[in-house]
């Protein structure tokens, strides 16, 4: 009997899973985590990380994950326990609130020691016994405050009124550091008000819970209102939420507080009413009574006694001075009132961490913000006992108005900052009630301002599928192109292959462009004026070459990249952009698949702007999201395009949802718990799916039916929503959003052509709207169950996919001894064009893999690989008019920079986002298994897998004998995935039951009996996961 053993490499699922390292696997659970630290040293310094788990995960090799108490950290090793908490922020199929759904995502809290510069690793694994443990947090809720006590600080808040912090008292010391007064708070102040406004005053919407309770974190969580808005009023309002984090053992808090404006954003021409406001001040302020007679205040460059009736203050402030080295344009001072006025004291400088400090010499609280001087202008304020923070420090902002008003005559000089309708704004700050050693606070602050994060390797991400969307993604490293012929012409197959590991590294060199210049390449005819044009985003240490030092635009010293307003953004066409094409979900991509910290830096920094300054926010009280404005536009959208944060005070142009994203802010809430973004996400997928539901709203497409990108970027948002909640009505919408798109397909003498088609429009399709939308009708297809409709999405996309490869890719042929390059149409007639863009095919390389993937016919995967090699070779290209040529020499490449000047927001985030599921399709071709066993009689075998439902799948192995032997008494034995089972009686030989299936350890045996020279046949059988 000869038994043919498939290889090694069939041991995981081609389809279902990818391979992991051996310390991964799904059943029972483990799956290793590393920490990267990019600063000093740490000790017992606190972790967070948000695991995915794949739907097949069991804590025993039999029983499913449904539970944190069957979650266990261990050190490296795999065999020490480390303590942490864990929490559920999503499950298959299902709510978090339903406990019988598995976990598809836990957050993990723990605190770990780290070397300078190095790594740590961890291992999560099922287990029978689990849950949180260790850990020192302690929470009370009483009727008039919350306690939390963290081992080594007691903090309380308050439930009548928000005064930062209600009492503290340093666990071992005799007395409170901060007892209760109505004068702490978060104090603001605008144009029409005649005095200050406390936080501290509570009054109606005023709440305090624990939203977070653990014994490693806990999270207290206030909210509360200033006043109705200027222009709608009530229930509409200028109002703030404040989070404060407490560690286990730390007498240091996190206190993230977010100032929210959810009124109405838009105003045009004549009708300036909208619900701006231009504030005098933010300040918190926190008094320390317990400290003793003339403490000493600290800032960065200066320190000295505060006797009685003196003030300081410290202040960070921007003025342009240089537009081409925005180091320069910075500085900081301390300053001392004594009566007669402030007068600097101390020495300046140029850009601060951002710390003050006022203590007694026993103890004291240092207080320090996150990004202190990329958000200028900051300031710290210290008052007998009393220290403030200016997180909008009066008298340094740069404009005026009138509350509820807008000018349209541009910006008017002025010492207030004008905060626009929908704008919310969040500080992160560190607050530190320290006792007589201060050695550590620079080690501290530094540390703070660079947050650690443990993440499961790409591959073990890829194999769980539970990335929001359709979950698939390769990692750096792992797709090795092998094949193909170099002497073949450019145009072919062969070629194409051969040419893919050197695309593939020019892919790699590429991403690392937007934060290490030294990767990049002199673009040349003065794209970036008379410089070489080697540029990363920023660069604070070396202003020649980041183009936020530059103030990048058309023309240098246009566009401020930091400021408060700013920060986070970059610029298209000389304007803010609201990071178009979702930077934050391809950064935090790519820090998984690569690792790299940068990434990580950009994500952090992008999120919290995106989420606060460029989403239109629309909430009323009591707290609930409003999905529309019936007054002129959309809300919880992202603001236009062009001009995104008004600088040119001529009108606030109405968002658009062609041009709004939501997954990057599911995904970051998904990795760091932050409940800010699961809010918002939530909010912006309601919006969506009210727009491409609602009849009287998505109507208004009937003039630009064209533009069904609406729909596509609503129904990612939508579908990444619901991962974290579950909610069956999320996909409902993404369906009727879907057949809103199929309902605009081209028919021609009833034969559905595979794209839209405005009859409106003069027979006019635009090729940015179908390509736009096919990643997110995969993303709906992977997350809908078995039947009519998934099967709907499905033929669409195979029809979509046939449109693109055969009809919209023009190019990628020979011209002579050129070669054109493969490129998209930017739009047409019907009758057709060969312009158009290879930047344009970026995003349909995901769809014409998935095409191959589902079908097997090797054309899609043919161009797929030519699309991806083209757009890393020739990025650049454009094919626009007569005057532009419309091919290359085949050894040539474009130049590997940021982009040109006005496109730094949209192409390469487009790039940032493209190519994942092909890696991860192509990574699986390369591990395609092989047949062993005796020559000459070998059989050629071909396998494929296909999901049945949710937990099923279908495994086909094709066999013939090409050879002169028969192979006779053949069994085929196929080893079954780690977790899956064998569905008995479902082995089918050539479409009737296979008789003689026998399980045989990890593997499931077939015979085939003898296949003769000439002979083939199917063997299917289905595994359940």
């Amino acid at each position: 009997m000869k038994t043919l053993i498939f290889a090694k490499a069939l041991v995981l699922s081609l389809f279902l899973a990818s391979a992991v390292s051996a310390a991964d696997t799904a059943s029972p659970l483990s799956v290793s985590l590393v920490v990267r630290n990019p600063g000093q040293a740490r000790v017992q310094w606190p972790i967070t990380a948000g695991v995915p788990l794949p739907r097949t995960a069991t804590y025993d090799g039999v029983h499913p994950i449904t539970s944190t108490d069957n979650l266990r950290l261990y050190s490296s090793d795999g065999v020490t326990p480390v303590d942490a908490q864990f929490r559920v922020l999503a499950r298959w199929d299902g709510p978090v609130t339903d406990t019988s759904k598995r976990i598809r995502w836990v957050l993990v809290d723990f605190q770990a020691d780290l070397p300078a510069g190095g790594t740590a690793s961890f291992v999560l694994k099922g287990a029978a016994n689990g849950g949180t443990s260790g850990g020192r947090v302690r929470a009370t809720e009483l009727s008039q405050y919350v306690e939390v006590d963290t081992g080594a600080v007691t903090f309380r808040v308050s439930k009548s009124g928000f005064n930062l912090f209600d009492y503290v008292k340093r666990n071992g010391d005799d007395a409170p550091l901060v007892t209760s007064s109505g004068a702490n708070g978060v104090v603001v102040k605008t144009q029409s008000d005649a005095g200050e406004i406390n936080s501290s005053r509570g009054g109606d919407g005023y709440e305090v819970v624990l939203e977070e309770v653990g014994p490693w974190r806990t999270v207290v969580r206030v909210r509360g209102f200033y006043k109705p808005t200027p222009y709608m009023g009530h229930p509409y309002y200028l109002g703030y939420t404040a989070r404060i984090h407490a560690y286990s053992g730390k007498d240091w808090v996190r206190v993230v507080f977010t100032l929210e404006n959810s009124g109405q954003p838009y105003y045009w021409g004549g009708a300036r009413s909208c619900d701006v406001v231009f504030l005098d001040k933010l300040h918190a302020r926190l008094n320390l009574d317990g400290l003793g007679d003339n403490p000493t205040v600290s800032f960065e460059g200066y320190s000295g006694t505060l006797s009685e009736g003196q003030e300081c203050k410290f202040e960070q402030t921007h003025q342009l001075v240089d537009p081409a080295d925005e180091s320069k344009n910075f500085s900081f001072a301390s300053y001392v009132n004594s009566g007669s006025g402030f007068e600097p004291v101390g020495q300046g400088g140029k850009r601060a961490l951002g710390w003050a400090d006022l203590s007694d010499g026993s103890r004291g609280l240092t207080v320090a913000l996150r990004w202190f001087w990329q958000n200028y202008p900051k300031a710290f304020y210290a008052k007998g006992k009393t220290l403030g923070v200016g997180l909008f420090p009066e008298g340094l902002g740069d404009c005026d108005g009138v509350d509820g008003t807008m000018t349209i005559s541009g910006p008017v000089p002025g010492k207030r900052y004008r905060f626009l309708g929908g704008y919310w704004k969040t500080h992160d700050m560190l607050y530190w009630f320290h006792g007589s050693d201060v050695s550590r606070r620079l080690e501290l602050i530094q540390a703070f301002q660079n947050p650690l994060i443990a993440l499961p390797s790409a591959e073990w991400v890829d194999y769980t599928r539970a990335l929001p969307g359709h979950g698939r993604l390769c990692g750096r490293g792992e797709w090795n192109p092998t094949g193909g012929d170099p002497s073949a012409a450019p145009d072919t197959p062969q070629r194409v292959r051969a040419d893919l590991p050197a695309a593939l590294q020019r892919y790699e060199r590429f991403l690392r462009v937007r934060w290490d210049y030294t990767q990049a390449e002199n673009p040349g005819g003065g794209m970036y004026g008379g410089d070489d044009g080697r540029y990363q985003l920023y660069s604070p240490d070396d202003p020649s070459h980041g183009l936020a030092e530059r103030r990048a635009g058309s023309g240098w010293g246009k566009v401020d990249w930091y400021g408060w307003e700013d920060f986070g953004d970059i610029t298209w066409v000389s304007q803010h952009n609201s990071l178009a094409y979702d930077w934050v979900w391809s950064c935090l991509l790519h820090l998984i698949r690569t690792g790299d910290l940068p990434w990580w830096e950009l994500a952090r920094q992008m999120a919290v702007h995106s989420t606060d300054i460029d989403l239109v926010h629309a909430i009323k009280s009591p707290r609930r999201n409003v999905v529309w404005y019936v007054k002129s536009g959309d809300v919880w959208v992202a603001r236009w395009e062009a001009d995104s944060h008004d600088k040119a005070w001529d009108g606030q142009l109405v968002g658009k949802w062609s041009h709004s994203w939501n997954k990057g802010r599911v995904l970051y809430y998904l990795l760091t718990g932050e409940e800010l973004y699961a809010e918002c996400a939530k909010f912006v997928a309601a919006a969506q799916a009210d727009f491409i539901t609602n009849p009287s709203r998505l109507a208004s497409l009937g003039l630009t039916a064209r533009e069904t990108r609406w729909q596509g970027w609503c129904i990612e948002g939508i579908i990444a929503a619901y991962t974290i909640t579950g909610d069956p009505s999320l996909l409902n919408a993404a369906v009727e959003g879907f057949r809103s798109i199929v309902s605009k397909e081209h028919v021609v003498d009833g034969v559905r052509c595979g794209h839209t088609y405005n009859p409106d429009g003069g027979g006019t399709a635009l090729a940015t709207c179908d390509t736009y939308y096919a990643t997110p009708l995969i993303d709906l297809y992977y997350n809908l169950p078995d039947g009519p409709e998934r099967a709907e999405v499905r033929e669409y996309l195979l029809r979509v996919a046939k449109w693109v490869r055969d009809r919209y890719i023009s190019g990628g042929d020979m011209s002579g001894e050129l070669y054109r390059p493969v490129r998209g149409a930017l739009g047409w007639p019907e009758s057709g064009t060969s312009k158009g863009y290879t930047q344009n095919l970026w995003m349909v390389c995901d769809l014409l893999a998935w095409a191959w993937r589902e079908t097997g016919d090797t054309a899609f995967i043919e161009k797929a690989e030519k699309v991806f090699r083209d757009g890393v070779f020739w990025w650049q290209f454009r094919y626009a008019d007569s005057t532009t040529p419309d091919s290359v020499s085949p050894t040539s490449r474009n130049p590997l920079y940021l982009s040109w000047t006005q496109q730094q927001a949209k192409e390469p985030s487009k790039f940032q986002r493209s190519f994942h599921y092909f890696m991860a399709v192509e990574r699986d071709r390369e591990r395609l298994p092989q047949a062993v066993g005796p020559s000459p009689a070998d059989l050629v075998l071909n396998f494929s897998v296909e999901r049945v439902d949710a937990q099923t799948v279908r495994y086909s192995v094709s066999f013939s004998n090409p050879g002169i032997i028969t192979a006779a008494n053949t069994v085929l034995s196929i080893p079954i995935p780690s977790g899956g089972s064998y569905v008995p009686d479902s082995a089918l030989l050539n479409g009737t039951p296979a008789p003689g299936v026998e399980p045989f350890g990890n593997s499931i045996r077939v015979p085939i009996g003898n296949v003769r020279p000439g002979d083939s046949g199917t063997l299917t059988l289905l595994v359940r996961m």
